[in-house]
């Protein structure tokens, strides 16, 4: 099984408006609200490409309810760990007329050191060995630094992999704790390793300490270091509706492959392919099996040689 840990749960609310005007009063033509946060775009994304998936994480205030009743809409098994703050909500604005997008991310709620213990109790209950273990976006507040090297810890001694989609002091606890795999953005890797080099060296250096290291690249796919190798995941040119949780539909794409017993490079292949279809629309999540399909066959796969 698949366990997504989603430490900053929210309800996503996307807005189109005609053109955006910072410091007018402005109607927004369209407005869709879902579930959302990291782990929650993550865990719809693998429920859609067919894997069983278990969501463990924070959830409280009045967004509570609609975040179940959406996840029981999906068929999403959660297990929650119900905190005192409430839940937050992040907006996307998007601007029909430039097609750019700017999103509001509210800070989230403050995490007390008992719902933290709690949280961890929960995920130690709903993994078994040989699962995988997703951890996608910044711990929530009150979590300290040092959070996700704890935890990947606590699940090597269990049997489980753990991948790590974070930036910053997060994703550098997890890298020194010797997690199987990370996935981070280029300035979320620059912000945990404070490197100046290109980002296939960067990858490269990080390999020395982790099995799998992919840096996605937005619409110019990844660059994944596996086994020794570098390597460049090309992605099929599109027609770009909304990239937020491209990212997240590319987590889901590569563990979805992997629980399916694939090599890395070609769940790389059908991670690509997930981040591209997200784009394609403006709800996050990936379309049907057909285009992701159709989408996988287009990306392109190259080795890359540098200097030893």
């Amino acid at each position: 099984m698949i366990i997504v840990l989603s430490l900053n749960t929210a309800i996503d609310r996307v807005l189109q408006v005609p053109l955006l005007t910072p410091g007018t009063v402005m109607r927004a033509t369209e407005t869709r609200s879902f579930a959302g946060g990291k782990g929650i775009n993550v865990a719809r994304n693998l429920l859609r490409l067919g894997e069983q998936v278990r969501v463990v994480g924070f959830l409280g205030g009045s967004a509570a309810a609609f975040i179940k009743e959406r996840c029981a809409e999906l068929g999403l098994e959660a297990r929650w760990v119900d905190i005192a703050g409430e839940t937050r909500t992040c907006v996307t604005v998007l601007d029909a007329a430039s097609g750019g997008q700017t999103v509001l991310n509210e800070p989230g709620p403050l995490i007390t050191p008992l719902e933290i213990e709690r949280l961890l109790d929960a995920l130690q209950a709903s993994v078994s060995p040989g699962d995988l273990l997703c951890i996608s976006g910044t711990a929530a507040r009150g979590m300290p630094d040092s959070a996700y090297g704890h935890i990947v810890q606590r699940m090597k001694g269990v049997g489980v992999r753990v991948l790590v989609d974070a930036g910053g002091p997060g994703l550098l606890s997890a890298i020194e704790a010797g997690v199987w795999a990370v996935a981070p953005n280029e300035d979320e890797l620059r912000s945990a390793t404070k490197a100046d080099a290109p980002v296939a060296e960067m990858a490269r250096t990080v390999a020395g300490e982790v099995e799998i290291v992919l840096v996605t690249l937005g619409r110019d796919g990844c660059i994944a270091a596996v086994d020794g190798r570098l390597w460049r995941a090309r992605a099929p040119q599109i027609h770009e509706l909304n990239a937020v949780g491209s990212g997240d539909a590319f987590v889901a794409g590569f563990l979805s492959a992997t629980a399916q017993g694939l090599e890395p490079m070609e769940a790389v292949r059908l991670a690509v392919a997930c981040g591209a279809s997200n784009a394609l629309r403006y709800e996050p999540w990936i379309g049907s099996r057909e285009e992701v399909e159709s989408l996988r066959r287009q990306v392109e796969i190259e080795n890359l040689a540098l200097p030893a």
